[in-house]
C-alpha cells in the first residue's frame, strides 16, 4: 500500500478546518463583491444609457441585479445556519453557481461589445470589465473554483468577441484581454495559495496553542495535585507526630491514656465532644468523654436507637459529616434531640470482637470536609485504643491468675506445715506407745524390776519433753 494514501486523522482534521475557513472567508467578503456590482454597473449602464438601446442595457442590468440578490440571498442564509461547521461543500457549490451566473451576466456585456458605436465605449466596457475581474480576485480567492466559475465568464465571451474582429484595435485589445484574464487567474491562483498558507499556518499555531494550554493546564493540575499531596503529607506528619506524643507519653492508668487521645482527637477535629462508647445489645454505655459541662460522665448510659454510633456499627467503617442539618441526617434520632451537626466515628475492636465506638461530634457545622488523614488517624486511634483494652482485660487477667496462685501457694505451704507438725506429734507417741507396751508385757511376764520400769519410765518421760 501507498505511504500517502494511508490517511492520517490529524492531517484530515487539520484539512477540513482550512476548508471550513476557507468557505467562512468567501461568505464573509461577498458583500464586497455585492456593493462592487451593484456600484460598477450603474455607473456602466448610465455612461451608456444615451449610447446603446435602454431596453437591452435595463435587461441587462435587472439580470445582473438578480443574480447579484441570488448571492445576498446564499450570503444571509449562509450566516443563519445551525451548525458553522457542517456542509461547507455544498455551501461553496451553491455560492459557485450563483457566481458562475453572475459571470455570466457580466460576461453578456459582449452584446453591449457589439452594440458599441465606437472604440472608446469599447475601451470603457473592458476597463470595467477587468476592474470587476481583479476586484473579484480578491473577494473570491479563498474558494478558487468559486472565482474560476465567476471570471471564465466575464472574460472569455468578450475577448473572443474582439478577437473575431476585424478590426486591429478590436483584436489587439482582446489579446491584451488574454494576457490580462490569465494575468487575474495568475493574481487569484497567488491569493488563493497564500491564504491557504496562511490559514494552515494558522491552524498550525492554533493546535500549538491549544497544545501549550492543554499541556499548561496538565502540569497546573499536576503542580495543584502535588501541592495537595504535600499539603496531606505534612497534614498526615503532624497527626502522627500528635498521635505518638499521645500514646509515648507514660500514664499509669488506663483510663488516663485514653483520655488524653480523646482530648487530642477533640482538638484536631475540631469538636467539643469525644466519646468512647461500650455497646451492649440496645444499651450504650459510657466508657470515657470529653464534654464542654461534663454532661456525660464515665458509666452513663444511653440509648442506642438515639445515637449515630448505631449507624456507625451498622456501616462497620469510617462514618463522618460536617452539616447534619443539610442532609438525610436532619431526620435522624440523635439531630433531632441532641442538634449534632457535626460526627466523626468509628467502630472500636477488642480480641476481633465490636466492643464499641470511637466519636467526636460538635454542635456546631464544620467549614471544611473531613480529609483521607483524618479518616486514617480516627481509624489508628480506635486500633490503639482496642489495644489499651485489650492489654488492659490481660492486665486483670494475669492480675486475677496471680491472685488465685498465691492463694493456692499459701494454701500449699499451711499443708505441708501440717504435714510436719503431725509427723513431729507421731514420732514421740508412737516411741512411748512402744515403750508402754514392752512395759506391760515384762510385768505381766513378771520379769520388770525396779531399774528396768525405771528406764522404761525415763524413756517415755523423754519422749514427752520433745519439742
Amino acid at each position: 500500500m501507498n505511504a500517502a494514501a494511508i490517511s492520517n486523522p490529524a492531517t484530515d482534521i487539520a484539512a477540513r478546518q482550512i476548508r471550513t475557513e476557507q468557505v467562512r472567508l468567501l461568505y464573509q467578503q461577498a458583500p464586497l463583491g455585492v456593493v462592487a456590482n451593484l456600484f460598477v454597473a450603474p455607473i456602466l449602464v448610465l455612461v451608456l444609457w444615451d449610447t446603446l438601446p435602454r431596453t437591452v442595457l435595463a435587461i441587462w442590468f435587472l439580470a445582473l441585479a438578480a443574480t447579484t440578490l441570488v448571492r445576498v440571498a446564499l450570503t444571509a442564509a449562509f450566516q443563519r445556519r445551525p451548525d458553522p461547521d457542517a456542509d461547507a461543500e455544498r455551501w461553496v457549490s451553491r455560492y459557485t453557481w450563483a457566481c458562475a451566473a453572475n459571470g455570466a451576466c457580466w460576461g453578456g456585456c459582449v452584446i453591449l461589445l457589439a452594440l458599441s458605436p465606437s472604440p472608446v465605449y469599447d475601451a470603457f466596457i473592458a476597463l470595467i470589465l477587468g476592474g470587476v475581474l481583479m476586484g473579484s480576485a480578491l473577494t473570491l480567492s479563498p474558494v478558487l473554483s468559486a472565482y474560476v466559475a465567476y471570471a471564465l465568464p466575464v472574460g472569455l465571451p468578450p475577448v473572443l468577441w474582439l478577437l473575431l474582429r476585424d478590426d486591429p484595435v478590436r483584436v489587439a485589445m482582446g489579446a491584451a484581454a488574454i494576457f490580462y484574464l490569465l494575468l487575474v487567474l495568475g493574481t487569484a491562483w497567488y491569493f488563493h495559495r497564500t491564504l491557504a498558507g496562511s490559514l494552515r499556518l494558522a491552524a498550525e499555531n492554533l493546535s500549538l496553542a491549544q497544545s501549550f494550554a492543554r499541556a499548561k493546564e496538565e502540569t497546573e493540575a499536576t503542580n495543584r495535585q502535588l501541592a495537595d499531596q504535600q499539603a496531606a503529607l505534612r497534614d498526615s506528619v503532624a497527626a502522627m507526630r500528635e498521635l505518638y506524643q499521645v500514646i509515648s507519653t507514660p500514664r499509669r492508668r488506663a483510663s488516663d491514656r485514653i483520655q488524653a487521645l480523646l482530648a487530642m482527637g477533640c482538638q484536631r477535629f475540631g469538636m467539643a465532644i469525644g466519646m468512647l462508647c461500650h455497646m451492649d445489645g440496645e444499651r450504650q454505655e459510657v466508657v470515657q468523654s470529653i464534654t464542654p459541662g461534663g454532661e456525660l460522665p464515665p458509666g452513663e448510659v444511653l440509648n442506642l436507637a438515639d445515637a449515630y454510633c448505631r449507624d456507625t456499627l451498622r456501616a462497620g467503617t469510617f462514618l463522618g459529616f460536617e452539616h447534619a442539618s443539610t442532609g438525610p441526617w436532619r431526620q435522624h434520632p440523635c439531630y433531632q434531640k441532641f442538634g449534632l451537626e457535626t460526627y466523626l466515628g468509628v467502630p472500636v475492636r477488642v480480641s476481633d470482637q465490636v466492643y464499641g465506638t470511637l466519636s467526636f461530634s460538635n454542635f456546631t457545622p464544620r467549614s471544611a470536609p473531613f480529609t483521607p488523614v483524618d479518616r486514617e488517624l480516627i481509624q489508628l486511634m480506635a486500633q490503639w485504643v482496642g489495644g489499651v483494652l485489650e492489654q488492659e482485660r490481660m492486665a486483670e487477667a494475669a492480675q486475677r491468675q496471680q491472685t488465685l496462685l498465691a492463694h493456692a501457694s499459701r494454701l500449699n505451704i499451711l499443708g505441708e506445715m501440717a504435714s510436719g507438725l503431725v509427723h513431729e506429734i507421731n514420732q514421740p507417741i508412737i516411741a512411748i506407745n512402744l515403750y508402754a507396751e514392752a512395759g506391760l508385757t515384762r510385768v505381766r511376764n513378771n520379769a520388770l524390776g525396779p531399774a528396768e520400769a525405771r528406764e522404761t519410765l525415763e524413756k517415755i518421760t523423754a519422749q514427752t519433753a520433745r519439742r
